[in-house]
């Protein structure tokens, strides 16, 4: 069968690049394979992604720091090679658990600015936490499931879906807008949206709720977390991150973040929503 614009392709086997367990992931998750083609990769066991490659850019940004900005206790620069070499050991050894494999973002970005991903784990670390003698004891029962690059300059970033042209054109026609020429095609679907103000977009947390979208035929990115949409300053005022400050002006948003069962969670998520529409 060939696949029109519009026609979702097979999905009786996994897209090139995922693992069938991954793949199963995404379905589940109602993905198309397109869209899972495009915007994640597994990497470890049984695919060409390595996971020291995998940790070195989940790190990178941490390195750095530490190898810049690390001072003693007068605050001069930290010149001692014993210091770096051990803290440098300790983040690597922090991301041992990459190796069992995992799954992760292929996030696009916007002209000017880098993009930001995720990492899941195959095997999460735990959740922990520093007692009263300064020791790190894991919390039961939790963990992190998905891992952000730390240390990342603007505190982290938008997840935005590499979109398919299928869909592209599928979300131009739901809503009206001219279908992409051939130079708009070439250029990318995100100069195109900054360039079509009349592009509603939705906002979703967490990667998978914005392929679901992508493939249902709506225009959408995700954030990490529901407060990561907005940077607070010193002085307490506050701000879009700069992916949003692009992408907000003259634009109608759909907020859709997760329908949460526990009132207290559910007050704290629609705060988040509302402090982002403000």
């Amino acid at each position: 069968m060939i696949a029109t614009p519009y026609q979702q392709p097979p999905a009786d086997v996994p897209p090139t690049g995922l693992l069938p367990l991954h793949w199963a992931e995404l379905q589940a998750s109602a993905i198309a394979a397109d869209v899972a083609a495009a915007n994640v990769a597994s990497w470890g066991p049984g695919t060409p992604r390595h996971w020291e490659t995998e940790r070195a850019e989940l790190v990178a940004y941490a390195r750095l720091q530490l190898q810049t900005a690390s001072t003693t206790a007068s605050g001069l620069p930290q010149a001692q090679p014993g210091f770096l070499a051990d803290r440098l050991i300790a983040l690597d050894r922090r991301y041992r658990h990459l190796a069992a494999g995992g799954w992760r973002s292929l996030s696009d970005a916007l002209p000017g600015l880098e993009p930001f991903d995720q990492w899941k784990p195959s095997q999460p670390r735990p959740k922990g936490r520093r007692d009263g003698r300064g020791n790190w004891e894991p919390l039961p029962g939790q963990a992190i499931r998905y891992e952000a690059q730390p240390q990342h300059p603007a505190g982290g970033g938008l997840l935005l879906p590499r979109v398919p042209l299928r869909c592209w054109l599928l979300i131009a026609e739901r809503q009206g807008l001219p279908l992409p020429d051939a130079a708009a095609q070439a250029a990318g679907f995100w100069p195109w949206a900054l360039a079509t103000p009349g592009l509603q977009l939705l906002i979703t947390e967490g990667w998978k709720k914005a392929l679901a979208a992508v493939s249902a035929g709506w225009a959408a990115v995700a954030l990490p977390g529901v407060q990561m949409g907005r940077r607070i300053g010193p002085d307490g005022t506050e701000r879009l991150i700069a992916e949003l400050q692009l992408l907000a002006p003259r634009r109608r948003w759909l907020i859709a973040f997760d329908a949460e069962t526990r009132p207290s969670t559910a007050t704290k998520v629609a705060a988040a929503a509302g402090a982002l529409a403000r």
